[in-house]
């Protein structure tokens, strides 16, 4: 049995990068695994969940049903950068639309990977204020993912 959960993250994460609505509002250098690999990551910015993988046993198939997470990340966004001045766009409106442009790139895709097919399902998404910063929002959308291998 191989553990599909590598293939299934470098599917996804290449599908959200490939997404043009999403690199609209979100640059594709800002899209990451579960580690941000920059120490202190612009916002906004979009991270890749702890995956969960349930193997499917088969004659002739491998596979798995693997369950994840995305995560985007927003702050407002000031005229001109300037805080002391109202915002033209609410976190919580950016995370939400950063969220829903997550949701298209990957909800009901069918992915190709090596030796195998990835389907793509969105199941539930939740927008709630970031708990580690003052004036950022969080939006989580998470996926089941079918992957077929030969």
């Amino acid at each position: 049995m191989t553990d599909v959960l590598l293939p299934v993250r470098k599917a996804l994460l290449a599908a959200l990068k490939e997404s043009a609505d999403l690199v609209a509002l979100v640059p594709a250098k800002r899209i990451y695994p579960q580690a941000a690999t920059d120490a202190l990551p612009l916002w906004p910015f979009i991270t890749y969940g702890a995956p969960t993988n349930v193997p499917l046993r088969g004659a002739c198939m491998r596979g798995g049903t693997v369950t994840v997470a995305v995560h985007s990340y927003a702050k407002p966004i000031y005229p001109d950068g300037d805080a002391r001045k109202p915002p033209t766009k609410l976190a919580e409106d950016l995370a939400g639309e950063i969220g829903a442009a997550v949701i298209s790139a990957l909800d009901g895709r069918k992915l190709d990977v090596t030796g195998g097919r990835l389907a793509v399902l969105f199941t539930n998404s939740q927008l709630l204020s970031d708990g580690g910063e003052k004036d950022a929002f969080h939006h989580i959308a998470n996926f089941r993912v079918r992957a077929f291998l030969g």
